[in-house]
């Protein structure tokens, strides 16, 4: 599966962190507006892989580019997993 990208947001003066994840051919500062009055910590990549275990595991990488913010790599990678493995 191709890498899709990634924004990880959070509200101003609160320490709750989370990802949005959306198609490539949509740019970061484009979802970025999108989602206004959110706070923009980190943005990349996100490429989907299964274990031998049939585990999905989701990696974050890169930066954004129209955003001009670096991925937080291990960081970002544990909270979009966090996300995507929760029982809703």
């Amino acid at each position: 599966m191709a890498p899709v990208s990634y924004i990880i947001f959070k509200r101003a003066g609160e320490e709750f962190e989370f990802p949005v994840i959306f198609t490539s051919n949509v740019e970061h500062a484009d979802m970025a507006q999108r989602c206004s009055g959110w706070k923009v910590v980190s943005a990349g990549k996100v490429e989907f892989r299964v274990t031998e275990m049939g585990e999905p595991i989701l990696n974050c990488y890169g930066k954004s580019v129209t955003l001009g913010i670096f991925s937080r790599d291990d960081l970002d990678t544990n909270l979009v997993n966090e996300w995507f493995k929760r029982d809703w």
